[in-house]
């Protein structure tokens, strides 16, 4: 289970990746200068296969991150798996096994993470609010 100081500090690291201005040509992205002063994080965090872009092969840095976006970010970047000892199960309305935000969701549940709605829902594709 992570204490409430490892919780901040993953919440800082989203919140490094999303609310930076990023004017961003690295690793394949179209949209990522190497002029800016993210790119070094953001290359990094690329080659990691933490952030990965759009099919397009771009990086999309004005774009809001989704909630599906950032439990992907933090489980991929924490190196996070399904924790077998958690109090909680994922029975969330709106996030279908089928869907490719699924696993990441139910390994941040599981982590006490996030949290959902009260209509028991985790509203995937709204941004994230931090």
């Amino acid at each position: 289970m992570l204490n409430k100081f490892q919780k901040i500090s993953y919440l800082g690291l989203i919140a490094t990746l999303t609310l930076a201005p990023l004017n961003v040509m690295a690793q394949g992205f179209s949209d990522l200068d190497e002029y800016s002063p993210y790119f070094k994080s953001v290359s990094n965090f690329a080659a990691l296969g933490i952030l990965k872009g759009f099919e397009d092969k771009t990086f999309q840095p004005n774009q809001n991150v989704t909630r599906a976006e950032a439990v992907k970010i933090l489980s991929l970047a924490l190196d996070l798996e399904v924790n077998s000892e958690r109090q909680n199960e994922l029975t969330f309305t709106d996030v279908p096994k089928n869907q490719w935000f699924y696993e990441y969701v139910d390994i941040a549940l599981s982590h006490d993470l996030i949290k959902g709605f009260p209509d028991n829902t985790f509203r995937p594709a709204e941004p994230i609010q931090v």
